[in-house]
């Protein structure tokens, strides 16, 4: 019961950081994709266009971007937890190390699934 509830804080925080930093990026690299767009001169992008330039980026913005995004929030979360109390109580109460291999595994194998389905299925579908 208590790995079930650790699971889940783990993946509500994680989750909410992976998002935040998949959102943040792929905003950031849609507008570096428009700008080299307009700087080459291939076209003059109003916004039908800017939003058929972010639809078609947003598989090859899945596979750079979420793999990085992942790492830094689980990264920051374990930060979080050190420095808010909350790793020394799941120490406390037996849960160490290697009681958080079982999710972060779980993460990582999502990453390669979401990465492996946007660069194997999706880009080659939309080029």
């Amino acid at each position: 019961m208590l790995n079930a509830t650790v699971n889940r804080a783990f993946f509500l925080d994680v989750g909410r950081a992976a998002m935040v930093n998949v959102c943040f990026g792929a905003t950031v690299f849609i507008i570096l994709v428009s700008a080299s767009t307009l700087w080459a001169g291939a076209a003059t992008l109003d916004f039908v266009s800017w939003l058929w330039v972010a639809l078609l980026a947003a598989p090859s913005n899945a596979s750079i971007l979420f793999p990085g995004a992942v790492l830094v929030a689980v990264v920051s979360t374990m930060r979080r937890w050190t420095q808010e109390g909350a790793w020394l109580g799941l120490n406390a109460l037996g849960v160490g190390g290697r009681g958080l291999f079982r999710p972060v595994l779980q993460i990582g194998l999502l990453v390669v699934g979401v990465t492996a389905l946007s660069t194997l299925i999706l880009e080659p579908a939309l080029r």
